[in-house]
């Protein structure tokens, strides 16, 4: 992941989400962060989830911002199938 973070750097040079850029999407959106990353990580996601008109947060428990595949794919499905309603807020 080294090759990336040069591009991770000039994207996140104020480490700022783009509030303004948020209010337009209307889609809903789930922002994820897990439980084991750095605690910044995960208020981004709730600042984030909160800037966006239909946006929704989840923290996963016991994952770190390398979400393991078999843990993201179910939450991935059941939010895309419209079916989530546990563990997830409106922010």
């Amino acid at each position: 992941m080294a090759h990336t973070l040069a591009y991770d750097a000039a994207i996140m040079v104020t480490f700022r989400y783009p509030i303004e850029q948020a209010a337009s999407v209307t889609a809903p959106t789930l922002v994820i962060a897990g439980e084991a990353s750095f605690p910044f990580m995960q208020a981004a996601a709730r600042g984030l989830a909160g800037a966006l008109p239909n946006g929704h947060a989840l923290i996963l428990e016991g994952q770190t911002h390398d979400v393991e595949p078999q843990v993201l794919a179910p939450v991935l499905e059941e939010f895309l199938l419209g079916r989530m309603t546990n563990g997830i807020s409106r922010l």
